[in-house]
């Protein structure tokens, strides 16, 4: 009918006017960002620098990332296997039974990530699709939950054309950062082997006290771990540790065959000194620059940070801090932290 016709045209130009709108700003964009673009080769093929944070749960992981999405021209991916978190990917991912289609299917979501490819991203992982990233305004993909907004009816056209809206700008950025949580090394190991270069690849694998990341279990509601009984928190506590342990003696290995690709970060280090461990960062990542900006947001925060790094000295019951230090004395020993327990 001509009505629908209108309306379909009218919708159409909305997403139109979106694509001239954020093709060019996309989202979390500052006057005062870098324009580094790095060329490829002769012809001045662009090249983006991808920015991966390998994290864990309750490590500190979103402190960092938005420090780094702070005042940066950059394309932030907000925890991509999201959409598995409570199928095939839950959290910590188990050393036994490993199975190869799994660690494919995670390292295809990398490799799509990094090529700004996000209309290729597997189906069971396709964090377009999941709702996590129009939850919270400081992770979401604006240029795509803007577009969707306006499409009351989400016609599949349509939803394609706002999928390629957030790609353009993707695309438009000097940097993708991408913050992961329940990844592993395994399936970082097979990314980094598909790819023809590793020179715009550099792999932040942010680490935290034990202690600390299960106090924040045990303080965060949504995690369940509270409400677990004495055996089912150490039979997480050990998964945990373990899983991180592989992580490191993975990485390590890697480390040798692919130099200048990884940077191991201590969560409370950059708590105790955030301006000089995010000068290392940027060092590490290529940037001459660190933002005032970002100065000055850590200096503000860096008391309240310090006192939550080391909270669980005061909160966490000698129960469980000896349960933690029992069953992750590797990755303790790993870290160089002190094994002696709580002050409660």
């Amino acid at each position: 009918s001509v009505k629908t016709l209108l309306i379909y045209t009218l919708m159409v130009v909305i997403v139109i006017l979106l694509w001239y709108k954020y093709s060019s700003t996309g989202f979390h964009e500052s006057p005062s960002l870098s324009h580094q673009t790095i060329s490829a080769n002769n012809s001045g093929e662009k090249r983006t620098k991808f920015i991966f944070i390998f994290a864990y749960e309750r490590s500190g992981s979103s402190f960092l990332g938005s420090s780094l999405n702070h005042t940066r021209d950059s394309f932030y991916v907000y925890e991509p296997l999201h959409p598995q978190h409570a199928k095939k990917m839950t959290f910590p991912r188990q050393l036994s039974g490993i199975d190869p289609e799994l660690i494919d299917l995670e390292a295809s979501v990398y490799n799509n990530i990094q090529d700004c490819d996000l209309d290729h991203l597997p189906a069971d992982v396709d964090i377009m699709k999941d709702d996590l990233i129009g939850r919270n305004a400081k992770i979401r993909i604006s240029v795509f939950t803007n577009c969707m907004k306006q499409i009351v009816a989400n016609p599949k056209a349509l939803t394609d054309t706002c999928r390629q809206l957030a790609m353009t700008s993707c695309k438009s950025k000097s940097v993708v950062l991408m913050k992961v949580v329940r990844g592993t090394m395994d399936a970082v190991s097979l990314y980094l082997s598909r790819l023809k270069s590793t020179a715009h690849v550099k792999i932040i694998h942010l680490m935290r006290d034990p202690r600390g990341s299960i106090n924040s279990r045990l303080r965060t509601g949504w995690t369940g771990f509270k409400e677990l009984d004495l055996d089912n928190q150490v039979k997480m506590i050990h998964s945990i540790c373990e899983r991180m342990y592989r992580d490191v003696t993975l990485r390590r290995k890697l480390e040798e065959k692919y130099p200048n690709v990884f940077l191991q970060i201590k969560y409370e280090d950059l708590t105790n000194d955030p301006i000089k461990m995010f000068q290392q960062i940027y060092d590490f990542i290529g940037e001459a620059q660190f933002p005032e900006s970002l100065k000055k947001k850590l200096l503000v925060s860096k008391t309240h940070s310090r006192r939550i790094a080391a909270l669980w000295k005061i909160t966490m019951s000698k129960t469980i801090v000896d349960v933690v230090v029992n069953n992750c004395e590797s990755i303790l020993n790993h870290l160089k932290h002190d094994t002696f327990s709580s002050n409660k």
